[in-house]
């Protein structure tokens, strides 16, 4: 083997930091969720669960969490089912605007968040629907629909027709060759998709920001309580925030390891 160079010590040096400025201050709010001290200081004088035991015990609190959960579970299992079916058809057939089609199904995802916003709240004014958690349904669904296109798009078009077309060849209509080939192949590409797309709609604000009515998600809550300022009570919420968003993410990885390890036995 060669001699590592200084430029290969300097990456790593760069690698270092970048992984400090995006993980210390992660761990500084988990940190001071569990300070005594009723503000951010540093040193720690103590360490305590109240703020945790307060947030529990907030009615407002769990309402959001709920809120929040709803509305990601919702959109993700919506925008899932129509992304997949798009991406489908963009793949298996050919019709006039295809790709048209695609790429106004990525819009949501390159034009801001604050835009998408406010368009649909006008849209949702103008033909007299309420804001309430279904707009903000609505408005995750439009961004969370391109996830799934782009990956399963993606997949369909690194698998072929083959194996679907040789279903069809053996006596399989369209239907069964989509449910007993196709998904299949799909597994870890939803899988994946979904716990983005739940991740990414559990931590929405602008778009939230702008369709909300009376009921807040957590990062709205989150956004409310930091004009009072940032106390442990809010460390904790959003420590609680990342625990959620995180387990999916763990979870799907286990699943993920689980399936390939059943795939190499097979």
């Amino acid at each position: 083997m060669g001699k590592t160079g200084p430029g290969i010590h300097l990456l790593r040096a760069f690698a270092l930091l970048a992984l400090v400025f995006i993980y210390v201050p992660i761990g500084l709010v988990v940190l001071f969720s569990f300070s005594s001290a009723e503000i951010s200081v540093w040193p720690i004088e103590g360490l305590t669960l109240d703020w945790y035991g307060e947030l529990f015990q907030s009615e407002r609190i769990r309402d959001a969490f709920l809120l929040s959960l709803r509305v990601a579970a919702i959109a993700t299992v919506v925008a899932g089912i129509l992304g997949t079916m798009l991406g489908y058809a963009a793949h298996r057939f050919a019709f006039p605007g295809k790709g048209l089609l695609q790429r106004i199904v990525l819009m949501p995802l390159v034009v801001p968040g604050i835009v998408t916003g406010i368009a649909l709240a006008t849209m949702f004014d103008q033909i007299e629907l309420p804001l309430s958690p279904s707009t903000i349904i609505l408005g995750h669904i439009t961004f969370l629909i391109a996830v799934f296109f782009t990956t399963v798009f993606a997949r369909l078009q690194g698998m072929g027709v083959e194996l679907e077309r040789s279903a069809m060849d053996l006596g399989a209509s369209e239907l069964r060759a989509f449910i007993s080939v196709v998904l299949p192949n799909l597994r870890l590409t939803l899988l994946g998709s979904a716990v983005i797309a739940f991740t990414l709609s559990f931590d929405e604000i602008p778009i939230t920001f702008f369709l909300t009515g009376t009921e807040n998600t957590v990062p709205m809550l989150i956004y409310s309580f930091l004009r009072t300022g940032l106390t442990p009570t809010v460390n904790a919420l959003a420590t609680v925030s990342l625990v959620i968003s995180l387990t999916p993410i763990i979870l799907a990885g286990i699943v993920g390891l689980h399936i390939q390890r059943n795939r190499r036995a097979a």
